[in-house]
């Protein structure tokens, strides 16, 4: 039914915590794929530990270092699950998520333009991620529609059909690692609606060595993907405001990139000049050394 899929560098010391969460599912129907980006610890050899283990299903791609969305892209290519969800290796899921997710699944998976599920992360000691809950008055919604109309704040567990996600992948950015997941996520928003899951099943840390916690460094070192995310954005915006946030990130990571003339190529000229003071604001406040 599920494929879980976990990107890992370097995280065998934390690796295990995923691991033990698997074995506690109360629904053993999944797999667990784990795409190992290069890492130099001994991840190859705890991971071919568990497999011998037999415990639960585990399938181990290693690849050359080229950042977690080529990973991404491999855990996709390689699912055979109905379902897909990322469970990234300093989270972990709680003991009924898989059976929770079988369940709403079955009830869902003949909706019309239902293309997934969507719960909330939350914390060790249960508070979600972000201090907000999933709205109650609602069974469906896209991720977009979630944060700028229901005012969502926080990070959410993502659960896509198979069959859907795997029509989009990463595309690969030389010299860069990092494209924000919103490139894809905002791609499948434009095919349908996720069911909301009120439940958190998925239990998040942020580790110093995380992308969240490294956020602006991530940007600073992969501008193009900053970019090409921030202008796909601007195709699907509705608003103004949403237009006008979406050409300062353009700006902004065209100034990291040292690129020149994109106002001039750009089919958003005006806005793109009002957005010059919210973009070197931001600048000022996260980049300027």
């Amino acid at each position: 039914m599920v494929t879980i899929f976990t990107p890992t560098y370097n995280r065998a010391y934390i690796l295990s915590r995923v691991y033990e969460s698997l074995l506690k599912q109360t629904n053993k129907n999944f797999e667990w794929i784990i795409v190992d980006d290069g890492s130099k610890d001994n991840t190859e050899e705890l991971v071919k530990k568990w497999i011998e283990e037999k415990k639960i299903q585990i399938r181990y791609f290693k690849q050359t270092n080229q950042g977690k969305m080529m990973a991404h892209n491999k855990g996709v290519k390689e699912a055979k699950g109905e379902l897909f969800v990322c469970v990234d290796s300093d989270d972990y899921l709680i003991n009924e998520a898989v059976e929770i997710i079988e369940r709403k699944w079955k009830n869902e998976k003949l909706v019309k333009n239902c293309v997934g599920l969507i719960g909330t992360k939350i914390f060790e000691n249960g508070n979600t991620v972000g201090g907000t809950n999933m709205p109650k008055n609602i069974e469906y919604t896209t991720l977009q529609k979630l944060y700028l109309k229901y005012k969502f704040k926080g990070d959410t567990t993502l659960v896509f059909r198979t069959n859907i996600i795997k029509k989009y992948e990463f595309p690969k950015i030389e010299g860069e690692k990092f494209i924000p997941e919103g490139y894809i996520y905002d791609q499948i928003d434009q095919e349908g609606e996720l069911a909301i899951i009120q439940e958190g099943i998925c239990v998040c840390e942020y580790l110093e060595d995380g992308y969240t916690a490294n956020s602006a460094k991530m940007i600073r070192d992969n501008p193009k993907g900053y970019i090409l995310v921030a202008e796909q954005k601007l195709k699907f915006a509705k608003g103004i405001k949403q237009k006008l946030k979406m050409c300062a990130k353009i700006v902004l990571g065209n100034w990291l990139a040292k690129q020149k003339g994109y106002i001039k190529k750009s089919s958003h000229k005006i806005l793109m000049i009002l957005s010059i003071p919210l973009a070197y604001y931001v600048y000022l406040k996260k980049y300027k050394i």
